[in-house]
């Protein structure tokens, strides 16, 4: 965790980093590292910068920087992610660039958030029926391209309708709105 706070950093610093903080502690992994993310990066380059903007080693810069973590549960790629380092382009290879750090959550951020840690009693979007998420046996979908709490039954029929389209990151191998 980083907390490099003085005495003279501005709010709008401070706040960032605590949303990053806070962020990875609800479970959230830096955006740069996501398997959507696939960036083209010069690794050299990469050292060479955060060793001297951090003095960190290649350990600490693979695992914060170049890591792509394998995980089974990620949103679409977001540049805007309140997660991601500032990138300059000369660390890519394309030209690939995040100029500035986000200082506010962005919409993947606070629905990705939302879907990992649902209020107990949500209302089913489609027919508002209520829904006990702390009931394993009582399944539900969050959609994040919808931003749709489902109940089992309107999730079935809501797979079915969404064929041909693009696709939704809840329900991967179909094709949504």
């Amino acid at each position: 965790m980083n907390l490099d706070i003085a005495l003279d950093t501005s709010k709008t610093r401070v706040r960032r980093m605590v949303l990053h903080e806070f962020g990875h502690a609800l479970g959230c992994s830096h955006e740069h590292s996501s398997p959507a993310a696939k960036i083209k990066w010069k690794e050299n380059a990469v050292y060479d910068h955060y060793r001297e903007m951090n003095r960190w080693d290649e350990r600490t810069v693979d695992h914060n920087v170049l890591r792509v973590i394998q995980t089974t549960q990620y949103s679409p790629f977001d540049d805007k992610s309140i997660m991601i380092y500032r990138i300059p382009a000369k660390l890519t290879l394309d030209n690939f660039s995040v100029p500035e750090k986000p200082t506010e959550l962005s919409s993947t951020d606070k629905s990705f958030i939302a879907m990992m840690y649902p209020p107990n009693d949500v209302w089913c979007n489609r027919c508002k029926g209520r829904i006990d998420t702390s009931n394993p046996n009582e399944g539900h979908k969050y959609c994040m391209i919808h931003s749709d709490y489902l109940c089992a039954g309107c999730y079935s029929n809501h797979r079915r309708r969404l064929v041909g389209k693009k696709r939704c990151w809840y329900h991967p191998n179909t094709p949504v709105r």
